[in-house]
Formats: C-alpha cells, sequence, structure tokens
C-alpha cells in the first residue's frame, strides 16, 4: 500500500492501534489486541502465530519467530530453533535476548545443546545465578547419544563450564578438579589437544587460590 509507512507513523505517534519496534517494523497495540479478542489458547490464533514466526524466520528476524512460536505454545519449535540459531544470537551480542527467551521454555523440553549455551548466556549477559541451573538440566537431559559442538564427550564440556562458570571463586579448588576431569575425559575420547578443554583447565589453574 503507497504510504503505508507514514501512515503506521501518523498510527503510533498518536499511540493508536500500532507500537513501533524500530524505523520500520510495528506491532498490534495491545489493547486493540485485547479488542480484537486474540487469545493463545485459540487454535486459530495459533495458527495465526506460527506462520507470523515462519514469516520472521525467513526475514532474519529469530529472536521474533522464537516469541511467536512460544506464544503459539510450540514450545518443542521453539527450542529447536533456539539451538539451530545460536550463533545468530551471538553474532549480534544478544546472549541475553537467548536466556530470556530460553527460561520461557519448560526445563523438560530443553535439549542438553541448548542448556549448555543457557549456562553460557547467563553467565555472559550477567545472571551467573542461572548457570548451574542450566547445567544441571543439561545433566538431567544428558544421554549417551548426546553430541556436543566441539566436544567429543559431552560430559566433559559440562565438567569444564561448571568448573571456569559455575563454580564460585572461594572454590578455586573444585574448579581445578572439574577441569582436570574434563580435561582427562576429553583425553580418554581421543582429543589430548582439545583447545576448549586446555583453555578451560588454564583459566581454573590461573584464577586458583594459593594454599
Amino acid at each position: 500500500m503507497r504510504g503505508s509507512a507514514d501512515i503506521l507513523a501518523e498510527l503510533e505517534r498518536a499511540d493508536l492501534f500500532v507500537v513501533a519496534l524500530d524505523r520500520e517494523w510495528y506491532r498490534c497495540h495491545r489493547l486493540l489486541r485485547e479488542a480484537l479478542g486474540w487469545s493463545s489458547s485459540d487454535a486459530g490464533t495459533r495458527e495465526v502465530l506460527r506462520r507470523a514466526a515462519r514469516w520472521f524466520q525467513e526475514h532474519g528476524r529469530i529472536d521474533d519467530a522464537v516469541r511467536h512460536l512460544l506464544s503459539a505454545g510450540d514450545d518443542e519449535a521453539a527450542e529447536q530453533l533456539l539451538t539451530a540459531e545460536q550463533p545468530w544470537f551471538i553474532e549480534r551480542g544478544g546472549l541475553g535476548t537467548l536466556l530470556a527467551l530460553g527460561e520461557r521454555l519448560p526445563s523438560a523440553v530443553v535439549r542438553p545443546p541448548l542448556a549448555l549455551y543457557l549456562a553460557y548466556a547467563a553467565d555472559s549477559s550477567g545472571h551467573r545465578d542461572r548457570v548451574v541451573h542450566w547445567l544441571d538440566v543439561f545433566v538431567k537431559q544428558r544421554d549417551d547419544n548426546t553430541v556436543i559442538r566441539r566436544w567429543r564427550s559431552a560430559r566433559a564440556g559440562e565438567l569444564a563450564l561448571r568448573g571456569v562458570l559455575g563454580t564460585p571463586e572461594s572454590e578455586s579448588a573444585r574448579a581445578v578438579a572439574l577441569c582436570e576431569e574434563a580435561f582427562e575425559l576429553e583425553t580418554a575420547a581421543g582429543s589430548d589437544r582439545h583447545p576448549d578443554a586446555l583453555a578451560a583447565l588454564g583459566r581454573a589453574y590461573g584464577a586458583r587460590r594459593p594454599v
């Protein structure tokens, strides 16, 4: 529609019907949604939300796509998209957003790879109190078929993160022990010069308090 951008801008300035997300994107005002009777419990509304999620994904708006899937109640689809598109959030400095979206998922649907991503995101975005929670979710969900990118041993990856991110500074000896175990597991799995295992071990040694 010709002139639609000007119309939307005018509606937003008048606080009518739409709310500006940026200079190009808008969403319906909350009061308009309520007046229209939209509810995520309605089957028709859920399908609209799924279609919107597909549209956002196709246009590179992964965060909005996940939000719409969550609103539609498609927790598993939201989890799969967060897992697949984790690099999208890192490239945009959006680890806080990744964590916030992950926190909206029931722990039972979060698979091990995403649980580790969320633990890392929690630390990187200043929510260290959530690191151990997501590492514990990883342990609960992990099985013999779990594969973690960049690690031969999934257990080693979890122990390394628990050592460097999930252990208080006052427990530096425990952090070293966890990272040493991670290194040993990775070596036993066939990778005695794994850079991530070595980096975690070096970080733990560096933070170790003198006895």
